[in-house]
């Protein structure tokens, strides 16, 4: 039997899908160990960046608009693989709508993946630093919906968490303000484990002391791998 293929869908934002491709890369090099012989040994990979959905940045205004995208997209790319990877926290929100159209099992979450970190954590509250429409917890949020949310320490500043993310957009995950912003998000949360659950924040390398930044697409990614290996 062969290797399961995997789907990314992106373009909110387009680098997101370069980022888990690349982590999916690393993850399957590291699984396979000293078995490893190159290239042949790559996972199978189609990614699709779709520039519209980048419309769920404003999601409580564009949700119906944002999920017309999504369905057809995602429905086209199922037809051609068999694990799919949606890199995009904000887009989860449709996790279920998705899962009736395609079967539970092809979606791998990434909600579902932060939440195990989150049942894994030992402290009362782990920190969920993320777009708006995430952070809305009683809003468009798939978090929101999830049992452990009660877990879920929210920024002092969602709006600023926001404007993060559109920074890194813009100026790029490089950019030292950009870097400077986060490191402020981070550092002021009372618990010592942080979600960055948007896939942008991924795209930034960032260490605080005293602090544990988890990296949801990280995350995701090592399980992508398993899955494509049957393991």
């Amino acid at each position: 039997m062969g290797r399961r293929s995997i789907g990314i869908l992106s373009g909110s934002g387009p680098e997101a899908g370069v980022d888990l491709w690349g982590k999916i890369l690393a993850a399957n090099r590291a699984l396979l160990g000293s078995a490893y012989r190159g290239d042949i040994d790559a996972p199978r990979v189609s990614i699709e960046s779709v520039p519209r959905l980048s419309l769920s940045m404003d999601l409580a205004q564009r949700g119906e608009e944002v999920w017309s995208v999504l369905e057809r997209e995602a429905l086209a790319l199922a037809e051609r693989i068999d694990v799919l990877c949606i890199a995009c926290n904000t887009l989860h929100y449709y996790q279920d709508r998705l899962r009736q159209r395609i079967g539970h099992d092809r979606l791998l979450s990434y909600v579902d993946v932060a939440m195990e970190q989150v049942l894994a954590c030992d402290e009362p509250q782990v920190g969920l630093l993320a777009a708006g429409p995430v952070l809305d917890l009683h809003g468009p949020s798939a978090y929101g919906h999830h049992p452990q949310s009660h877990r879920l320490e929210l920024p002092d500043d969602p709006a600023a968490a926001h404007q993060l993310i559109e920074s890194i957009k813009l100026h790029g995950a490089e950019n030292e303000q950009v870097r400077g912003d986060m490191a402020t998000l981070c550092a002021g949360y009372r618990s010592s484990t942080v979600l960055l659950a948007c896939t942008e924040l991924s795209l930034v390398e960032l260490s605080l002391p005293g602090k544990r930044l988890v990296d949801v697409t990280r995350e995701v990614a090592w399980r992508a791998a398993e899955l494509s290996l049957g393991l």
